[in-house]
């Protein structure tokens, strides 16, 4: 009986003290991205979910990456979202796959830092989304503003919604929003 009062009272202590320390135990992702088109962009929102037909769902760390495509640059609170999904670092071989040995994975980066969810699908996305970036250049295509127009209705009030020149623009803002 003396034996299990002391392993209480030892991990009350313990809880005190993690309390006292304030200890975070959270996983530090930080700023995370997603490049994308306008139209994937309003499948998002319209349905609050992320698809892949991949097995996994990519985002990166790198805010100028872009592709030929993207149109839009999605900015996720990547610390919330480690709470709930395991990134995985990820590197292209020719065909996709995921490597085990991490550290040569982060060393061949590049510019590239690509991290991973092996999902095909996460629900609920909305609530991690910080910022959303369009190319100023969609500006030119009134059907594309009409359904970001529409969309952006729809958005929380959290959400930023900001047109950019191009994904080199607004870095001194994201590194804003990093802290």
């Amino acid at each position: 009986m003396e034996k299990e009062n002391y392993y209480v009272k030892k991990s009350e202590k313990m809880k005190s003290f993690k309390n006292y320390l304030n200890i975070d135990e959270a996983k530090q992702v930080g700023i995370i991205y997603h490049f994308t088109s306008v139209n994937n962009l309003i499948g998002i929102v319209r349905k609050n979910v992320m698809y892949s037909n991949l097995g996994y769902i990519s985002f990166t760390r790198n805010s100028r990456l872009g592709y030929n495509d993207a149109e839009v640059r999605i900015m996720f609170d990547g610390d919330k979202m480690s709470n709930k999904f395991k990134f995985e670092p990820f590197q292209h071989k020719g065909a996709y796959s995921y490597d085990k040995d991490i550290e040569t994975i982060r060393k061949s980066y590049g510019g590239e830092w690509e991290e991973s969810i092996k999902k095909n699908k996460i629900k609920d996305i909305l609530k991690y989304i910080k910022r959303i970036d369009i190319l100023d250049e969609i500006k030119d295509y009134p059907s594309d503003m009409k359904k970001l127009d529409d969309i952006k209705k729809k958005l929380p009030n959290n959400i930023e919604f900001v047109f950019v020149k191009d994904w080199k623009s607004k870095i001194t803002m994201l590194k804003r929003a990093r802290k």
